[in-house]
């Protein structure tokens, strides 16, 4: 969920549905964006009476538990209350310990170097390593900056091969996300191990 300025406690409570239901194809996809073939977390969504006709290529998951930095909106009750409803535990990192939530960081990164320094205006994550008229270049609006992210998300993010994503009959086969038809057919190891 891309935001003009800083996310409120409100677009969190949203997140936990939001992933565990197909997202609708936006106007002007191209019918690539489209979701071909239902994983598990999806087949249960439909089964719960979500519709599939439409649907884009984004991921569906339904987690147990739900690791959280110590931001204000993540550790709020609205956020933790849309958790539970949801039967997902919500388990804080502890602060200032980064290494706890490695997977995050790692995605916030990719967000950096391979979605955002691709938009216009963009040279660097801080405001003062901006261009010199990075005001006049920026000129996508917020709602479009975040079809294009959701459009990365389906397309760059979910081809692109982690070493953390390992199937257990080729353990030494990196996958995308997209790899194996679904989140039931992939198993998360550490980096360097060689089984689930």
């Amino acid at each position: 969920m891309l935001r003009a300025k800083g996310g409120r406690s409100v677009d969190a409570a949203q997140l936990p549905a939001q992933m565990t239901v197909p997202a609708p194809m936006r106007p002007g996809w191209a019918e690539a964006l489209a979701m071909e073939t239902p994983g598990g977390a999806v087949r249960a969504a439909a089964e719960r009476g979500c519709p599939l006709e439409g649907a884009a290529a984004r991921p569906v998951i339904t987690p147990q538990t739900i690791l959280v930095g110590q931001g204000k909106v993540f550790i709020s009750s609205s956020f933790i209350a849309a958790c539970e409803s949801l039967g997902m535990c919500v388990q804080p990192a502890p602060p200032g310990n980064g290494p706890a939530k490695e997977h995050v960081e790692r995605t916030f990164s990719s967000i950096n170097t391979l979605f955002v320094q691709h938009v216009a205006a963009c040279t660097g994550s801080h405001t003062g390593e901006r261009g010199k008229d990075a005001e006049g270049e920026a000129v996508r609006t917020p709602a479009r900056l975040d079809d294009l992210l959701q459009e990365w998300i389906i397309c760059g993010r979910q081809e692109r091969e982690h070493d953390g994503l390992r199937h257990p009959v080729t353990p030494r086969c990196a996958l995308s996300p997209k790899d194996g038809g679904g989140a039931d057919r992939r198993v998360r190891v550490r980096p360097g191990a060689t089984g689930p």
